[in-house]
């Protein structure tokens, strides 16, 4: 292998795919990135066996050939070089890196030790039969991890866990995004402009021939459907990735999934992850629910109450009251530490009036995901959820469960 590209490509190349290296790993080529030279392109490849990234760099090849070297020290020393175009040349098992003033020889890895990217038990037809596509575009996949994504169960479950992953379902010509820790709940839908299973493009294959896209690509059938009603549940941690990746103002992103795995493509680039395994909650009978109370305001204006109460309520659980009554809004915090906050303003209230106590941090992370102007919030007692959806908007209802102790006071009340 031996070729030459510019310095910046090459860096958003490995800085793409390196997400995807794995730290610790059985199999020491998981600790590198795979690369092959071949038709003007460097196919850049990494995979921790359960996600993976693929993308290309244009560059000049003088000889074509393939190589994994360790995906850390590559993209450091890349990213120090000063030189606009870089020459890398494999010499048997070194690496030559070269930008005219500085030069590198870098171990590498046995190719033939670097795995594909799994996809899953079974033959290729079977696979095949249970494929879903769908298409939709950066910002509108973007939006909708973001929208939900830190509602999903954290440290205290395995990350395989269904609570640790996004409930994503696929029904007539909708998809939705679920997220869910059992203390609060996360629900964004939008519908799909484009539902049609598609061939792959020659584009999109030379992008993924060494993934599993790739792979299932080659034996497409006329058996290969989208299905009608479909649910997946994605790992938050992949998703959030992949959210890293995706422009607001992006293109369209093609989601291929079948039994075992998702695959993301955009603008050059392939994301693979694996599905969690189980089975989610039943999450609808939640965000049917509904309030006697309700109010509308202004979103920066309860944020910043919000924060502001939360100050004082404690650091390790900012427990608040809020009660509605007479269009009017007063949220009360306390701690014996920091003191006492009371925050009160007019809202524009429908129903009853109301008052429940709850977690001031979840209803914050809510409010800072969003960017509407005005909130509508419905408060329910300890045994029914708060629901929140910006003012106006049917594509988005977001649940926390109310807390059965009062805020503390100083005076004990």
């Amino acid at each position: 292998m031996n070729i030459v590209c510019r310095t910046v490509d090459l860096l958003k190349g490995l800085t793409t795919v390196e997400r995807a290296v794995a730290v610790r790993a059985s199999q020491p080529a998981l600790q590198g990135i795979h690369m092959e030279a071949r038709e003007g392109s460097l196919h850049l490849t990494a995979t921790n066996l359960e996600l993976g990234i693929a993308c290309q760099v244009p560059v000049t090849v003088a000889a074509a050939g393939v190589t994994v070297v360790d995906g850390r020290i590559i993209g450091q020393i890349v990213k120090r070089l000063e030189g606009e175009t870089i020459n890398l040349e494999l010499l048997g098992p070194r690496l030559l890196i070269t930008d005219g003033s500085s030069t590198f020889h870098l171990p590498t890895y046995n190719p033939e030790e670097f795995p594909r990217f799994p996809i899953g038990d079974g033959d290729e037809d079977d696979i095949e039969a249970t494929i879903t596509t769908i298409k939709m575009t950066q910002g509108d996949l973007r939006q909708a991890i973001r929208r939900t994504i830190f509602a999903a169960a954290t440290t205290t479950l395995d990350s395989r866990a269904p609570l640790a992953g996004v409930c994503v379902d696929i029904v007539d010509g909708e998809i939705s995004f679920t997220a869910t820790d059992l203390i609060r709940l996360s629900h964004y839908r939008l519908p799909l402009p484009d539902r049609t299973a598609t061939d792959q493009t020659a584009a999109d294959r030379t992008a993924t021939d060494r993934t599993a896209a790739h792979r299932t690509a080659a034996h497409r059938t006329a058996a290969q459907r989208t299905a009608a009603q479909r649910r997946l549940i994605l790992p938050a941690d992949a998703l959030l990735e992949l959210s890293r990746l995706l422009a607001e103002n992006g293109g369209e992103t093609a989601m291929v999934a079948s039994a075992n795995y998702a695959i993301f493509r955009f603008d050059g680039t392939v994301f693979f992850t694996s599905l969690v395994e189980g089975e989610y909650v039943d999450y609808q009978k939640i965000i049917a629910m509904t309030q006697p109370s309700s109010f509308r305001l202004k979103r920066e204006k309860l944020l910043l109450a919000l924060e502001r109460a939360a100050l004082v309520a404690g650091r390790e659980r900012p427990v608040a009251n809020m009660r509605l009554s007479g269009g009017r809004l007063v949220i009360t915090a306390a701690s014996s530490e920091w003191g006492e906050a009371r925050e009160e303003m007019a809202v524009h209230q429908e129903g009853e009036d109301g008052e429940t106590v709850f977690d001031a941090r979840y209803v914050i992370q809510m409010l800072r995901s969003v960017n509407s102007n005005e909130i509508v919030m419905e408060l329910g007692d300890a045994s029914r959820p708060i629901r929140m959806l910006p003012a106006g908007a049917t594509d988005y209802i977001y649940c926390v469960m109310g807390v059965l102790e009062k805020a503390e006071s100083r005076d004990g009340n």
